[in-house]
Parts: structure tokens; C-alpha cells; sequence
């Protein structure tokens, strides 16, 4: 039996991976994650025999490999000071598609036209792509949970589990997707063409999260409280029903009817007894009457 003072959280299922994905929203703020892994990990195979092709030693290359990592930290710090009530969905989408302007100068892009000074506008275009990375791999657990609780009230830790595991998973998605797409298009384009379709993958991407994934359910308050306040009532409509199915509350709900039914009974008898004494003849009227029958007996005749 639940009882009438249970948690939500134990009357409401529990919200599975395929609950989670199926939302819109959540899955594509779990994209943001793959794009961020995807746009790092590509460069892993192809990145040093580019170097090589530049004339660089083994230690400029390492020097060449710290320039996003180092960009990065800053990025992550600066990312707390943002404004609270900024919707996380629309930085991702901004965060994603200034990755794309950076992958223009990774290459460098053919559409620069860069033939000679092509290490300095890389240098700048990893500097650039190190900034931007951590705008859409930092805020995406935090939307996905969010958007979460807001689909599933109630299962707050459950849900922060879920959501963490499904981001992980999707990050390594990317982690796997990355190299084996930037060797092939390597093999077949070189490493500024590749760069390119990097370039529109992302663009691609906030397209269709701008599409799709900015629900108006998800942002609005209002919205917010009146789904909660409807998941509290069903709640305690659900409880309501498992203690009036409970054998020992029958029981007590009968007897509390036979007591009810004893004194509606017990009044009924109460208002016809009162209303017979009020509609048959009283002693006194009767006693009036043989009075006066007596009286004119007794008077003598004229």
C-alpha cells in the first residue's frame, strides 16, 4: 500500500534512456556534445602530417598541438560568469557555429586563397577553435539535465544520473566518429577540404537544432509550473486510489456507512413519532369537550 504521504518520485515511473532521447531537445543538446568531440578529434591522424608537409620539427609540433588545449582554459573559466537567465540552447548553437568560422582558417580554407602564410592563420584558426569548443561541451550536460527534470519532475538524482551517462556516451561517439572521418577524407581531399566539411557539418547542425530543438515547452515558466502542479495531482490521485483499494480502509469506510445509516434512521423515527403527537386529538382538547357536554346536562330548563 502507498501511503497518501508519498514522494512523486516513488509514484511516477522511472524515466528510461529511450524516454530521454525521444525528447527533441535532449538529444540534440547531447549532439553538442559529439560536434565538440567530433570537431577535436579529427584533426588526431592528420593534423602532424600536415605539420610535417610545413617544414615543422617534432617540437614545433608540439608547440603547434598546445595552441587549442591552451585556448581552451580560459574558454571554460569565462564560461561561468555568463548570465544565468541566457538560454544555454541558443549559446550552444552560437558556440557550434563560431566553431564553423574557426574551421575556416584550421585549414585554412580554400576561400581564403592562403598559399604561403599558411601557418600563422592556422595558428590562429586552432587559438580560435580552442575558445569555442568548451561553449558547446561544457553547456551541454547542464541543458540536458534541465530539460530533463523539466520533462520529469520529481526524479531529480535519476535523472542527473541519466543524463550524465547519455553525455558521456555521446561524447564518445564523437571520440570514434572523428578520426575515422578526418583519415578517410584525408586519403581522398587533403586536410583543408576536410577542414571545409567540417565547416558545414557544423552549419548543418545549427540548422537543424534551431529547427527542432528549441521547443517553446521547454522555456516557458508558466508552462514549467503547470505541468508540475499536474504531475503532483495525478500523483495524489493515483495514492487516493491505492489506499481506497486496501482491504482494511473498505472495511473501516463500511462501518463508517452503517453508523451513518443507523442514525439517519434513528432521526427518521425521531420526526414521525413528533408528527403523530402533533396530528392526533391531545388529552386536554378532550377533556374540554366532556366539560361542556357535562355543563349543559347540569343547566335547568326554562
Amino acid at each position: 500500500m502507498i501511503s497518501s504521504s508519498s514522494s512523486l518520485d516513488e509514484i511516477q515511473e522511472k524515466c528510461t534512456f529511450l524516454d530521454l532521447l525521444g525528447h527533441r531537445g535532449f538529444f540534440l543538446a547531447a549532439c553538442a556534445g559529439t560536434m565538440s568531440q567530433f570537431i577535436y578529434s579529427y584533426m588526431e591522424p592528420i593534423l602532424a602530417k600536415t605539420c610535417e608537409d610545413l617544414d615543422l620539427d617534432q617540437i614545433q609540433i608540439g608547440w603547434f598541438f598546445m595552441i587549442l588545449p591552451a585556448a581552451y582554459i580560459p574558454s571554460a573559466i569565462l564560461l561561468d560568469f555568463l548570465p544565468k537567465q541566457w538560454d544555454k540552447r541558443i549559446i550552444i548553437m552560437f558556440g557550434v557555429l563560431f566553431c564553423a568560422v574557426a574551421l575556416i582558417f584550421v585549414g585554412p580554407s580554400l576561400l581564403l586563397n592562403v598559399h604561403d602564410n599558411q601557418l600563422p592563420v592556422m595558428i590562429f584558426g586552432q587559438a580560435a577553435l580552442g575558445l569555442f569548443i568548451p561553449v558547446s561541451l561544457i553547456l551541454a550536460l547542464p541543458t540536458m539535465v534541465e530539460l530533463a527534470m523539466r520533462r520529469f519532475p520529481g526524479q531529480d538524482l535519476h535523472v542527473n544520473n541519466m543524463s550524465a551517462g547519455i553525455f558521456n556516451t555521446m561524447n564518445g561517439v564523437g571520440e570514434v566518429i572523428g578520426p575515422m572521418y578526418g583519415a578517410a577524407a584525408y586519403e581522398h581531399m587533403g586536410f583543408r577540404q576536410t577542414s571545409d566539411t567540417i565547416c558545414l557539418i557544423c552549419i548543418a547542425y545549427v540548422l537543424v537544432y534551431f529547427t527542432f530543438g528549441l521547443d517553446p515547452m521547454d522555456a516557458d515558466p508558466q508552462t514549467i509550473q503547470e505541468e508540475t502542479v499536474n504531475s503532483k495531482k495525478r500523483g495524489k490521485a493515483r495514492s487516493t486510489c491505492d489506499i481506497s483499494d486496501d482491504p482494511a480502509n473498505k472495511s473501516e469506510s463500511l462501518l463508517s456507512n452503517s453508523n451513518e445509516d443507523l442514525k439517519s434512521t434513528r432521526t427518521v423515527k425521531n420526526t414521525t413519532g413528533a408528527t403523530e403527537s402533533t396530528l392526533s386529538p391531545s388529552t386536554s382538547s378532550y377533556r374540554s369537550d366532556s366539560t361542556i357536554r357535562h355543563r349543559k346536562k347540569s343547566e335547568p330548563l326554562n
